[in-house]
This record gives C-alpha cells, sequence and structure tokens, in this order.
C-alpha cells in the first residue's frame, strides 16, 4: 500500500476510486495497464489510486487527464534498543 499521509489530495486534484473496479476502468480510458492501478491510505481512509513509480517518485493520475509528482519521504529506522 502506498502512503498518502503527506499529500492533501483536495488540493492536488488526484482522482481517487473507493472500488478497485472503478479504478481499473478509469485507468483502460487513459491507457494505463492494469498493474497501474494501487491501494492507497492516507490519515482517514484506505481507497485506490492509478500511479506509476518511476526514479522521481510516484506520478499518480489526477483529475485533469495528467498526473502529477508524489516523492515518498523516507521513514526513521525504529528505534529497537531498549534501556536498560
Amino acid at each position: 500500500m502506498l502512503d498518502l499521509r503527506h499529500v492533501l489530495l483536495g488540493e492536488s486534484n488526484i482522482e481517487t476510486f473507493a472500488h478497485k473496479a472503478n479504478a481499473s476502468k478509469f485507468a483502460k480510458a487513459r491507457g494505463y495497464y492494469a498493474r497501474d492501478v494501487i491501494r492507497c491510505f492516507n490519515r482517514f481512509c484506505i481507497f485506490w489510486v492509478v500511479a506509476q513509480y518511476s526514479t522521481d517518485g510516484w506520478h499518480i493520475a489526477t483529475r485533469d487527464r495528467g498526473s502529477i509528482l508524489v516523492t515518498i519521504p523516507e521513514r526513521e529506522p525504529a528505534d529497537t534498543t531498549k534501556p536498560a
């Protein structure tokens, strides 16, 4: 699953779908492949988007027939040391 907690969905114009079937139809209509339909989450819900990965980051399809580049921030490793 792709973590989009750092993205404001309303401001970014990303096309989101509640069902994978709807996302697949959208992807096919836009010339994407079935493998480009990806499950995502943010702080509030789980949803589907149409996205392709490149070395720059994720190119996620928007409502206006374009795409937006989203880079995923790297997580800091968890502290596994226990205090003595």
